[in-house]
């Protein structure tokens, strides 16, 4: 019977073992939130964050904030340029989001797309980003605005932007 006994606890020191592994694995592994891609140029013009329904008005907006052709994809690294990604097919399919923020050489600036959260029937999405600044870096020498570019579901007619952790 004391056999019995040792065996029951053994048993039981496995299965916690196996519930706190694989409770490790679900909040590492399979409740892990996925990077939101998105592409980052530059300009030196100030803009509001804005959602383009078409081709057309995006192009505008482009040549009027002498914005930067060359993109970079910030999950994957890769280079393209405004007009390769973002085509009068790509609005036939998507919409675009564009989040600006400011950046100069005094600060070190943070930012990140962090998450794109819809509502039920997919006609408002909320981008929640990060922007803010640390340190002080030096003196005032460049400033110029970063682009941060997001594809959204067709069905968007409006965007919420919120920034997460503002300084």
């Amino acid at each position: 019977m004391e056999n019995n006994g040792g065996n029951t606890k053994k048993i039981v020191i496995i299965v916690v073992i196996l519930l706190v592994v694989l409770g490790i694995l679900y909040f590492t592994v399979f409740n892990k939130k996925s990077k939101v891609e998105y592409n980052l140029t530059t300009s030196s013009s100030a803009a509001q964050s804005t959602l383009f329904n078409d081709y057309n008005s995006f192009k505008k907006f482009i040549q009027k904030n002498n914005v930067n052709e060359n993109i970079e994809n910030k999950v994957t690294f890769k280079k393209s340029t405004l007009d390769e990604k973002y085509t009068e097919e790509f609005f036939n399919d998507k919409k675009l989001a564009v989040v600006v923020v400011y950046e100069d050489t005094s600060k070190d600036y943070m930012y990140s797309i962090d998450e794109v959260v819809y509502d039920s029937a997919k006609k408002e999405a909320t981008i929640r980003y990060t922007y803010k600044y640390t340190t002080y870096a030096g003196t005032l020498d460049r400033t110029w605005y970063d682009y941060m570019f997001v594809e959204l579901d067709k069905n968007v007619e409006h965007v919420i932007f919120e920034n997460h952790n503002s300084k």
